[in-house]
Parts: structure tokens; C-alpha cells; sequence
């Protein structure tokens, strides 16, 4: 078999992240002059690191900031770039203030998006009316949706996370790969990738020619890592247990070298935003 064939597909995406860092003991560390200069730095930051700051507001004792990152950015590398960078040029600006001093060692992250994750939820779990397959044809889409209510946040490392995310995978050249019969080997190889690689799964549907999955992450996992372990894992499998399929199909790649991808939460982008300029 040779090297799975996905290494750096391209993307449509919108992923926004609200973050709240706190000072080190929740001390008053930041000062009229220094909440100042903490806004100046932070957007020279953003830019230098490509991320996009939506909104910002610092506090004496902490931050609260809206970024929008790329697939390939992780929330905890966003936020390790942010603090250590703030930390440095702030400390070298400011006497009263001490290198590794600065931060609490925790942070709070949570995902939001256009529309809430419960109207994302309704939409993936109606994707067997919304393209047409209704009556028999209906087993063409096969489904998996999580058991049970799933905590808020999620607390990891010192950090309260809630990172919820759509993705939408395309077949190669869209051909119709899936049944019934390879839309649950995948549902179920997907399951187990998960587990291995540390993050959650909590809807799938994988209709003929494209899927969309919702997944909740860790901060440490960016949204590229967990896509090109679905594609890559996939991709193995299906040329392992269904070769006949892909040749069939000549869908020998299994997907199309993109995806779609967007974060989602029980709040939305504007709603953050609206929050942020009234705390302002």
C-alpha cells in the first residue's frame, strides 16, 4: 500500500475562539498604562502569528480575547504564543512586573460560531432529508450521534475547554463510495481513531459522497490534526477492506485533498463579540 496521501489539504474555514487568561493568583498586575500597552502588543502579536483578533479586553487581573485561527493553529500553541510573547515585552516595559509572574498556569477556551451547536446538530442529524434520501434509499446514510448529555466543559492540564467544531469531508471527484456497508466500517474505524488519538466524536453522517462530523477537541489537537487523522486513518482502511469499492468508484484517494471546517458553541461569534465591546 503505499504512503497514505494526505499531508497538507486545503480548507474553507471559520474558527473562532473566546479565551480568558488570567493573571498569576488572580493579582491586580495590570495597571490603566499597562492594560495600554498589553493591547498594542497583543495585535502586533496577532499579526506576526496570523492570528485574527476579533475583539479584546484586558482587566487588572486577566484578558478576554476573541481570535480566529487558522486549521493548522492549536488553541494551546495560540495560547502559549500569546502569554509568552505578552510576558516578555511587558516584563522588559514594566519593572513591577516579573518574568514567569505574570500568568496563571490555567485558561479558559470556547469555541463559537455563526450559529449555535444545537442548530448545527439539527442540520447534520437532517442530512438524510436535505439531500433526497428518503423511503428505502434512506439506509444509504448511516449515522451516529453520541449517548447522553456531555459536560459543559471539558477541564484539562489546568484548562476549562469547550472546543466543538463541523467538519464536512468530500469523496474523491464526489463519487458514490458509501452504502450502508462502508458508511458504518467507517463510522465504526472512526470511533476508534478517535479514541486513540484523544479527541471526541460526537455526530456523524456519512451519506455517498461527502460526510460531516462534529467533533470536540483538546487544546493541544489543532483542527488539521484531527482532519488528517479521519482522512489518513480512512483512507488505510478502505483500501484494506474495500479495494474493490475505490476501484469501482476510482476513488482510489477516498477524499477530496480539502475540507470544510467551523467551530461552533452555545453561543455565537456576534453574541461574544456583543460582550466584549459592552465590557469595553
Amino acid at each position: 500500500m503505499r504512503t497514505a496521501p494526505f499531508k497538507s489539504p486545503g480548507a474553507a474555514y471559520q474558527l473562532h475562539y473566546y479565551f480568558c487568561l488570567r493573571t498569576k493568583r488572580n493579582k491586580p498586575l495590570f495597571s490603566d498604562p499597562i492594560r495600554i500597552s498589553l493591547e498594542e502588543h497583543l495585535k502586533v502579536i496577532c499579526e506576526r502569528c496570523q492570528f485574527h483578533l476579533l475583539e479584546c479586553h484586558p482587566y487588572d487581573n486577566h484578558l478576554r480575547l476573541l481570535l480566529s485561527l487558522q486549521p493548522g493553529d492549536s488553541v494551546a500553541e495560540a495560547v502559549k504564543k500569546i502569554r509568552g510573547n505578552l510576558s516578555r515585552l511587558l516584563c522588559a516595559e514594566y519593572n513591577e512586573l516579573e518574568a514567569g509572574r505574570l500568568w496563571s498556569r490555567g485558561y479558559f477556551a470556547k469555541s463559537s460560531g455563526k450559529v449555535r451547536e444545537a442548530v448545527i446538530a439539527k442540520y447534520i442529524a437532517g442530512q438524510a432529508s436535505h439531500h433526497g434520501y428518503e423511503g428505502s434509499s434512506a439506509s444509504l446514510v448511516c449515522a451516529y450521534d453520541e449517548r447522553g448529555i456531555q459536560p459543559t466543559l471539558v477541564v484539562h492540564n489546568h484548562t476549562a475547554v469547550n472546543l466543538t467544531h463541523h467538519l464536512v469531508l468530500d469523496t474523491q471527484r464526489h463519487a458514490q463510495v458509501f452504502d450502508d456497508v462502508t458508511g458504518k466500517a467507517l463510522i465504526e474505524y472512526w470511533l476508534r481513531v478517535a479514541e486513540k488519538k484523544g479527541f471526541q466524536i460526537a455526530q456523524i453522517r456519512v451519506l455517498p459522497n461527502h460526510c460531516h462530523i462534529r467533533v470536540r477537541l483538546l487544546p493541544a489537537t489543532s483542527v488539521l490534526d484531527c482532519v488528517l487523522a479521519l482522512m489518513n486513518n480512512s483512507w488505510a482502511m478502505m483500501n484494506q477492506l474495500f479495494w474493490g469499492v475505490l476501484k469501482q468508484t476510482d476513488a482510489w484517494d477516498v477524499w477530496e485533498p480539502s475540507f470544510y471546517a467551523a467551530t461552533t458553541g452555545d453561543v455565537t461569534t456576534a453574541e461574544v463579540k456583543a460582550y466584549l465591546r459592552s465590557a469595553g
